[in-house]
């Protein structure tokens, strides 16, 4: 069972080889966002922490990260756009590759498509699709992207996401959405549960939260290759840090099963806080 922590739990983003954060006791790293990279810095890097005694690597999402921003969606109509999206994805797939990770996630996509405003968030422009719409979309992109995995060699994972309070403008939010969208893909489709996304969908949606997740596991806990940890409000994607107590830790047992890597992904942590919260979840698993 390998418990990871995301980059992007440590206070300053990882680029510098020369200038890594503490990494004693951690077994696994996922990269993901940060300032722009290339493939030779990613190698450098993740030679880098393997060296300083990280003995696996992931790479997730918006990663690495091209030297002019934008959205990625898969669920785009724009076929500018699905290009940049499919040239960011090889470039994942690739850093798999050198890595030697054991797939890529990857968020599936929204119902119109988006800019990256100053503080990191997502505005979304133009006319909304329809859920049904978007999927379609996701699932006749989809092909492409597979392609590109299948010549890697790297397993695809898809994550679930989640709306905002009066807007739902991303897929696979709920246990119908998700189910719908895992029965039309390839069965070599992993997926990746983040129980943040999963704490705002339902607050916001307005389901069962607990109940539903235990529907959804009784049919996707065999796909299930990752999972994302991190607190919030259930209004907010906050990447808090986890306490003891909190429900997220509850589901952990579990999950004790399946092939899941367990990832922490709060934000900007201090050494001391990061360390309490990897005790946490090696308590609760």
């Amino acid at each position: 069972m390998t418990i990871a922590v995301s980059t992007t739990v440590f206070p300053e983003p990882l680029v510098d080889p020369a200038r890594l954060p503490d990494l004693e006791g951690i077994e696994a790293v996922e990269f993901s966002g940060g300032p722009p990279m290339d493939l030779e810095g990613f190698s450098a890097l993740a030679r880098a922490v393997h060296v300083a005694g990280v003995r696996h690597v992931l790479v997730h999402n918006y990663y690495p990260p091209p030297p002019a921003p934008f959205v990625l969606n898969f669920a785009t109509a724009d076929p500018a756009i699905l290009e940049r999206c499919l040239d960011l994805a090889r470039d994942a797939l690739a850093a798999c590759a050198l890595a030697g990770a054991p797939h890529w996630s990857f968020h599936p996509g929204y119902r119109r498509d988006g800019r990256e405003l100053p503080d990191g968030h997502f505005a979304f422009d133009g006319e909304q699709a329809s859920m049904e719409k978007t999927l379609s979309r996701f699932l006749a992109n989809f092909p492409r992207l597979q392609a590109l995995a299948d010549v890697a060699g790297i397993p695809l994972v898809v994550e679930n996401l989640f709306p905002k309070p009066g807007e739902v403008t991303s897929l696979c939010n709920t246990r119908r959405e998700l189910l719908e969208t895992f029965d039309a893909l390839p069965a070599g489709t992993g997926f990746l549960l983040d129980l943040g996304h999963w704490n705002v969908s339902a607050r916001v949606l307005g389901f069962d939260r607990d109940r539903e997740l235990d529907r959804l596991l009784d049919t996707l806990a065999p796909r299930l290759r990752e999972v994302h940890l991190s607190a919030n409000t259930g209004l907010a994607d906050d990447h808090l840090p986890l306490e003891r107590g909190d429900w997220q830790l509850d589901v952990l047992p579990r999950l004790r099963g399946t092939r899941a890597v367990f990832t922490l992904e709060s934000r900007r942590l201090p050494p001391a806080v990061l360390r309490r919260t990897l005790e946490v979840i090696k308590d609760a698993l």
